[in-house]
């Protein structure tokens, strides 16, 4: 029987998202499909959430939710990567920045900003990784994104390390927050060390460690897919309803949960299995499926 479900595992330093997917496949078969649901970086450790079976088809909506992480900035320099791994160059005439100043800084980068991507990202430009480019020398000219930071908590601060811990949203990139907090302090700075502590209720705490045993039984730790409800408000569906939703067809009607608010829902059934992503749409009690569970999908 095939598998489907989530995997919450813990990415090591030095490895890529891309190798702890094929770490799953060894494990699973390679007749298994398998994805992540959102890159971390190879310098970077922490949660990474992969998609298995049918689950693969819902990874948008992990994407979606916010995200944790806990970096230390190394201030008084810049970097060709934003990070460690890149050519580091001394700030010119790089100020020390009292802490005080810091904690007054901090707040300006949070809310919606417009972030540059660095050059060494994984956005398609032209059709190619930016990675594959900047490596080939190239200096590409990044657009600016909006992204949003809910929370920047100052955690530790003795120059030249500043420790944070921040609560984004998708697309944020922390080695970009490094840089433009360094030079908005006047000194520079890049990702020293960056951990991923939490995606939506996936815990680092929580998290499977990468074993080189074959005999893990990855089975074991699939997380049900009734955690997208975990993520997103839901509702429960009488079967009636169920069935005209796994059919993907539009439903309007009073049956529906009166109070509901407009937007993405998890939609449940009476036995509180899941059914479907679905856009409820409250002023016209109208429910859209936009991703349907498959019944059996074996």
């Amino acid at each position: 029987m095939t598998p489907h479900g989530f995997l919450n595992l813990h990415k090591p330093v030095g490895m890529t998202s891309r190798a702890v997917v094929d770490w799953v496949h060894e494990r699973l078969g390679g007749s298994v499909k398998v994805g992540h649901t959102g890159t971390l970086d190879p310098l970077a450790e922490g949660v990474i959430v992969l998609a298995v079976g049918q689950a693969v088809r819902f990874i948008e909506f992990i994407q979606n939710v916010r995200k944790t992480y806990r970096s230390t900035f190394h201030l008084g320099e810049t970097s060709s990567t934003d990070d460690a791994e890149g050519e580091r160059t001394p700030f010119p005439e790089a100020r020390v920045p009292e802490v005080e100043t810091v904690r007054q800084m901090l707040p300006r980068f949070v809310g919606d900003l417009e972030q540059v991507p660095p050059q060494y990202s994984a956005i398609k430009r032209d059709g190619q990784r930016a990675y594959h480019q900047a490596r080939q020398g190239k200096t590409l000219a990044m657009e600016p994104r909006t992204v949003r930071v809910e929370r920047l908590t100052l955690l530790r601060y003795h120059y030249p390390r500043l420790e944070v811990e921040i609560v984004c949203g998708k697309g944020t990139y922390v080695r970009s927050l490094a840089r433009d907090i360094g030079q908005a302090l006047g000194c520079g700075g890049y990702v020293a060390c960056l951990m991923r502590t939490q995606i939506g209720p996936f815990m680092a705490q929580d998290s499977l460690p990468l074993t080189p045993e074959p005999s893990a039984n990855l089975t074991d730790h699939l997380i049900p897919m009734t955690c997208l409800a975990e993520m997103y408000p839901s509702f429960h569906c009488p079967a009636d309803l169920v069935r005209r939703v796994r059919f993907g067809q539009r439903i309007q009607g009073p049956s529906l949960p009166p109070r509901e608010t407009t937007g993405l829902k998890a939609i449940l059934d009476e036995a509180n299995q899941f059914v479907a992503m679905a856009t409820w749409l409250a002023d016209r009690q109208f429910l859209i499926p936009e991703r349907v569970w498959q019944q059996n999908p074996d």
